[in-house]
């Protein structure tokens, strides 16, 4: 059976309808490359970011995770307590602010964020093999670009003013 777009799906408008496909064909694309990544390695997607971001930065707080994330303090908490149940990460008080708690990445996670940065590496040279290091920096700047372009959430209220270059 043939799909077809009722009329306020279909592209009106050259430049921006064509971005906004192109950034979710891109969103699915990466999403599905990230579910196979994480099933491989028999972790969910989601708690190989947090380990991640634990391994580049070390230490934090649950708020700085949830931040960094980009995601709901109630959310990283799951998360944050699936990988300390796996042994993962593990939860420390914080010798100046007994208050807080800080995550801090174990051994067994770094291994896992090491074999997850290799398979990704690998999906990686394998997506990419035919573009030049120049296209790949290309690449880079303007998904940058992308990225603060569309800025965060909060800053995208249909109420603000938008100005189009």
């Amino acid at each position: 059976m043939k799909h077809t777009e009722p009329a306020e799906c279909a592209a009106t408008t050259v430049g921006t309808d064509e971005l906004i496909d192109a950034l979710t064909q891109l969103g699915r694309r990466q999403r599905v490359a990230a579910e196979r990544m994480a099933r491989e390695l028999g972790w969910p997607r989601a708690g190989l970011s947090v380990l991640r971001m634990l391994g580049c930065s070390g230490p934090a707080s649950l708020s700085d995770i949830a931040a960094a994330l980009e995601v709901d303090v109630s959310v990283a908490s799951r998360q944050v307590g699936a990988l300390v149940d796996a042994g993962y990460v593990v939860r420390t008080i914080d010798p100046e602010d007994r208050r807080i708690r800080t995550i801090a990445i174990t051994d067994s996670g770094r291994a896992l964020v090491v074999r997850s940065r290799e398979q990704f590496g690998q999906i990686a040279a394998r997506a990419f093999a035919t573009w030049s290091d120049d296209d790949i920096a290309a690449a880079v700047t303007q998904l940058r670009r992308l990225s603060e372009a569309i800025g965060a959430p909060e800053d995208l209220s249909p109420h603000q003013n938008v100005s189009r270059n």
